[in-house]
């Protein structure tokens, strides 16, 4: 054999060795790209399925503000009608005849605790009505000579020490908490 063909042969044998070497190579390489594929591919699956989840959490964020917003708009409209009824309340108060104004003053007087040596300051408009009021809760109250401030209706049993305010715009905004639950069952029927 000739040296040209021994370095023939150790040309094939290496050409067919790197062949070997790099198709081995391209079968590691297509196999881990392959792995590396499959990793991206989960990746964006799991990024996909998280985006999924925020979007359906803000959805259901934005709805339930949105049903937020729809109830204290209701609330807003339900107090404010709420507040007109005992406004209204108040001013039918305000123009009771007399004999309805004395039975109010006579449930307000009973209903009020008793103070011993107390004074009534009443309206002076009703002055005689309260006086008629006192006599008929059976109370020992003297009607004082102050009087209530024009306008304002009810009386207040004053003490030296203690003052309860009844006058009708008190009387209804202390009892509202009493009398609102059983307007809003007519009202919002």
């Amino acid at each position: 054999m000739a040296l040209s063909d021994i370095i023939d042969k150790i040309k094939a044998e290496a050409a067919a060795e790197a062949a070997r070497i790099e198709a081995a190579g391209r079968v590691d390489h297509d196999k881990t790209l392959g792995d590396k594929n499959k990793e991206i591919m989960d990746a964006l699956a799991v990024l996909k399925k998280k985006q999924a989840e925020r979007v359906a959490k803000t959805e259901e964020q934005a709805e339930f503000r949105a049903r937020m917003l729809k109830k204290n708009a209701t609330l807003k409209l339900k107090q404010e009608l709420m507040d007109e009824v005992f406004r209204a309340v108040k001013r039918k108060l305000a123009v009771l005849g007399d004999d309805e104004f004395r039975r109010l003053l006579v449930k307000m007087l009973k209903g009020s605790p008793v103070l011993p040596g107390a004074e009534i300051v009443a309206p002076a408009r009703r002055f005689a009505l309260v006086k008629k009021a006192v006599k008929e809760a059976d109370l020992d109250y003297r009607v004082s000579e102050r009087r209530l401030p024009a306008g304002t209706d009810g009386f207040i049993i004053s003490t030296q020490t203690v003052e309860i305010n009844n006058t009708i715009d008190n009387y209804v905004d202390a009892r509202r908490g009493e009398f609102e639950a059983g307007a809003a069952k007519i009202i919002f029927k």
